[in-house]
């Protein structure tokens, strides 16, 4: 099945929580998620399998490959499996065959894509029954993206993406919108953005800004028309301030492009609206579309 990356549109984050808090030190968000056309390959087979297993490397056609030297048990599709044994009362066994064309560390949920695919693939392959709202819960135990990536209208198995949402609470409350087929230009460094030491350094800086304006939002997803002006994500100085190098090539591109240039999630992955046949050195140029599902 098909895995597709998300782009955060616009992006607002609210304070940690307090530590007397059931989320301590989690922030509220609120995000206009919308899938682009980029994915991944991910299979399940658990025929015969004793153990689970998982064959990764990058697709041929992988526009950014990068080192993935983490072990196994670590990735999130092997965490999902496990998840999900913990959810049925017993171990998942399979392989799983993932080949990966979403930048690592590029906040386009890649791995929380995976996540969600694993999930569905298996719960298919095993017969389980279980439901969406079952799969979200075991998801959100994995990461505030996954629920996103987990739709109850679409069969992803299929291939069909995810539809658009705007996602609020800690990435549980998932409210689908209409989306649109516009074209936008993404820029992959060669470096990626560590999630945790973002929001670290959001904490540090200490800006809260007005929340999202989700009457715009809602009425750019029935025009299928997207405007710049929405668009935003109270990541960017963190991560520039955790990645000095984003900044330079934010300018970069921003040059470059003679555009508005944005960032999706915590980065390091870069976009801007509409279609640009330019190079940059050292930067991987994609063309993609944006994909309103079902």
């Amino acid at each position: 099945m098909k895995t597709y990356a998300k782009i955060n549109l616009a992006l607002w984050v609210g304070p940690p929580e307090p530590a007397a808090s059931a989320q301590a030190g989690w922030h509220p968000i609120e995000s206009w998620m919308h899938a682009i056309d980029l994915a991944d390959d991910l299979d399940f087979d658990p025929d015969g399998a004793s153990r689970l297993e998982l064959d990764l490397a990058w697709a041929t056609d992988a526009p950014r490959p990068t080192p993935m030297d983490w072990p196994p048990e670590r990735d999130l599709t092997i965490r999902a499996m496990h998840a999900l044994g913990e959810a049925i009362g017993r171990p998942v066994h399979g392989k799983l065959t993932l080949r990966k064309r979403i930048p690592v560390g590029g906040g386009l949920g890649g791995g929380s894509s995976n996540a969600a695919g694993a999930l569905l693939l298996a719960n298919t392959r095993l017969s389980l029954g279980l439901s969406m709202p079952e799969l979200r819960m075991i998801g959100q135990r994995l990461g505030s993206d996954v629920a996103y990536f987990l739709d109850d209208d679409v069969s992803q198995l299929t291939g069909v993406p995810p539809r658009p949402a705007l996602v609020r609470g800690f990435g549980d409350e998932v409210e689908r919108i209409a989306g649109s087929r516009d074209a936008l230009t993404v820029f992959i460094p060669p470096y990626g953005c560590a999630t945790p030491a973002v929001y670290r350094a959001f904490d540090e800086l200490g800006h809260l800004s007005p929340r999202l304006d989700v009457a715009g939002m809602h009425a750019d997803a029935v025009s299928g028309s997207i405007a710049e002006d929405l668009l935003r994500n109270d990541l960017l100085e963190p991560a520039c301030r955790v990645e000095p190098r984003l900044a330079a090539d934010l300018e970069r591109v921003g040059q470059a492009t003679g555009r508005r240039v944005h960032l999706s999630g915590s980065g390091s992955t870069m976009f801007v609206l509409g279609e640009w046949k330019g190079r940059l050195r050292g930067i991987a140029v994609v063309g993609c579309r944006l994909t309103p599902g079902a």
